[in-house]
């Protein structure tokens, strides 16, 4: 495919989207492959009508490089961009970022990623044409709806292109959709870690292609928490000196939110541990947890 459809549909940068029509319609009729033409030639010349006739309805050029960003309450952040550099470079990927900590982790349940994208516009099925609008001459079948008996796959047998852009999307094809989806086995998280959704990003304006969700997990990890092997989570909790000679109760508050009381017992040393069975992280699927460990530290 060249990489400037100007040149490609012989117009200035300045051409109107009249003139950009006009010069199709000439090419068209001496290379589309049921006029006796080349077929890549011909999809070279599509391309670029699509391209430059879109380009015009929507008054921007690909030196806009619009970017769209999006936050959500739960520090996800959304960012895309449409067009990147010069000849209508497309991104399709989205980034999604999802901060995940030991809290998370611990409980395990999926997390809801909602975030947005651009599919094709509903109303026009991302054709960006007014069905309902004025319409002209479909110059592949003459007018006749058929090509060599079979149906005109460019007016679907209609024997009319639709002129006006839809009303809807403005002649874009694609509108903007908040999606969903859930990210499982939370529980077998232990560091960040990225991930490819392939077919969850954007939809092309131009071809039929789908980007992908570049999900990227970022842990972490709480404050005075670590995750061990076999499941098992340690916690450094602080007590006076005085506390730990004597002996005492502490009111722990577990990850999950209860509370339970643990006895301190009289004579506890620094880094002595005090084991809660089955408190630390999920096994499996089922409740088995390991264990949670908390290590003493004098203050």
């Amino acid at each position: 495919m060249s990489n400037n459809y100007h040149d490609v549909l012989q117009v200035s940068r300045n051409s109107t989207l009249a003139e950009i029509r006009k010069k199709y319609k000439e090419l068209a009729k001496i290379h589309h492959p049921d006029k006796g033409g080349d077929p890549d030639k011909f999809k070279v010349i599509s391309e670029a009508y699509t391209a430059l006739s879109e380009a015009s309805k929507k008054k921007a050029t690909a030196i806009d490089k619009p970017t769209h960003k999006y936050h959500s309450s739960d520090s996800m952040t959304y960012e895309h961009t449409i067009f990147g550099d010069d000849d209508f470079y497309e991104c399709l990927d989205i980034d999604v970022r999802v901060i995940l900590t030991t809290r998370d982790i611990h409980k395990g349940d999926p997390i809801e990623v909602v975030y947005n994208r651009y599919v094709d516009c509903d109303k026009c099925g991302g054709t960006g044409l007014d069905k309902e609008g004025p319409s002209d001459d479909c110059l592949m079948c003459d007018n006749t709806g058929r090509i060599n008996g079979v149906e005109c796959k460019y007016c679907h047998g209609k024997g009319l292109i639709y002129t006006n852009p839809c009303t809807k999307c403005d002649g874009y094809k694609l509108m903007m959709r908040e999606e969903k989806f859930n990210i499982n086995n939370i529980r077998r998280v232990r560091a960040s870690c990225t991930d490819i959704l392939a077919g969850y990003g954007h939809k092309s304006r131009f071809y039929d292609r789908i980007g992908s969700v570049n999900l990227i997990i970022i842990y972490e990890e709480l404050l005075d928490y670590k995750i061990l092997p076999d499941d098992t989570l340690s916690h450094d909790v602080f007590l006076d000196t005085s506390d730990m000679l004597s002996g005492t109760t502490l009111e722990y508050t577990k990850l999950s939110g209860d509370k339970v009381s643990v006895k301190v017992p009289p004579n506890s040393k620094n880094k002595d541990v005090m084991r809660l069975a089955n408190e630390g992280l999920l096994k499996n699927d089922k409740a088995d947890r390991g264990d949670l460990l908390l290590i003493l530290n004098s203050k």
